[in-house]
């Protein structure tokens, strides 16, 4: 509760109030006293890790919004409550961890629940989990190869093989192209 007044008057009796002008205008910055100015790269590192940090913010309260709106959602769309607190406790490095069977099936919950994608977290949070699933069933048929097939596989089994996965790539394109095309549409259509 005292936290906030503790800054404060660190901020007026102990740090060092400092004017910085970078890529987003001037911005007032807190230096303990004696501390040297953080170098450049370290400032531009420490800007896209404050970007990163409020655009998963955004992410999770906007996910959390469209959750609330319809009564027990996060009862009946299990698999997206999931990935809700998963991005709570590891951020977006829970698209590596979750199993692929659980992201798909929030992934789907999601864009069943979800009809209005203009605001931004919902449109990035959808797009990278997208991305993820994309990434990871290829990386998943990338691991079985034709050669792993039995040698007894005929050569029109192998070349099925080949053709399911073209296809399923083909598709899951089109599913991405499709949803970035309706996104596109809905931010520019008038009203």
């Amino acid at each position: 509760m005292f936290a906030p007044l503790k800054r404060a008057a660190r901020a007026i009796f102990k740090d060092d109030i400092r004017v910085c002008r970078d890529g987003q205008g001037l911005r007032v910055v807190l230096l303990a006293v004696g501390a040297a100015p953080p170098p450049p790269r370290d400032l531009a590192r420490l800007q896209a890790q404050a970007r990163d940090r409020e655009a998963l913010e955004g992410m999770r309260a906007d996910l959390a919004h469209a959750l609330d709106e319809t009564f027990g959602a996060r009862h009946k769309l299990r698999h997206l409550a999931y990935i809700e607190n998963q991005l709570a406790a590891d951020g977006l490095t829970m698209l590596d961890s979750v199993p692929l069977g659980i992201l798909r099936l929030a992934l789907e919950q999601f864009e069943g629940l979800v009809f209005n994608w203009s605001p931004q977290g919902l449109a990035c949070l959808r797009s990278k989990m997208a991305v993820a699933v994309h990434e990871r069933v290829a990386q998943e048929d990338a691991s079985v190869s034709v050669e792993d097939l039995p040698p007894s596989a005929t050569p029109d089994l192998q070349a099925q093989a080949l053709t399911t996965a073209d296809e399923d790539a083909l598709q899951t394109d089109a599913a991405l192209r499709a949803a970035y095309g309706s996104v596109a549409m809905a931010s520019t259509s008038p009203g």
